[in-house]
């Protein structure tokens, strides 16, 4: 039997990437509005770095008092914003486009299918700066 998969959306997890710490170039390869855990409007950003060519998702909320890496995020990839300082933008505006974002690593203990503890480094970004 001949099988037939259209995988042009699905992307290898980068979940185990452990990036050098530092300030690292990104494009922004995807962008999705969804509703976080607890019910908040979010975008979930893919970033791909651009010598690894290795992806990380980051998740933006867009909620008053918890905007604030969205707020930094699209400052730093230069997003329209009008004469009262309101971005308005659209994923046109930033699909495509690239930053730099500040790696830190962290520990990541997590539990695996045999019971055992397992002790890992997992890298998430903490700043955007433009270009």
């Amino acid at each position: 039997m001949a099988y037939r998969n259209d995988l042009r959306n699905e992307k290898v997890s980068g979940r185990k990437t452990v990036f050098e710490p530092g300030w690292h170039r990104w494009e922004v390869t995807r962008i999705d509005e969804t509703v976080s855990k607890k019910g908040n409007q979010m975008f979930v950003v893919e970033l791909a770095e651009d010598t690894l060519l290795k992806t990380i998702d980051i998740y933006l909320l867009s909620v008053e008092g918890k905007a604030g890496m969205l707020k930094s995020f699209l400052t730093a990839i230069k997003a329209p914003v009008d004469k009262d300082g309101v971005f308005e933008w659209g994923f046109s505006d930033i699909l495509g486009r690239s930053l730099e974002a500040f790696i830190e690593n962290e520990p990541s203990d997590w539990v695996d299918r045999q019971g055992e503890m397992r002790h890992d480094q997992r890298s998430r970004i903490v700043e955007f700066r433009s270009i």
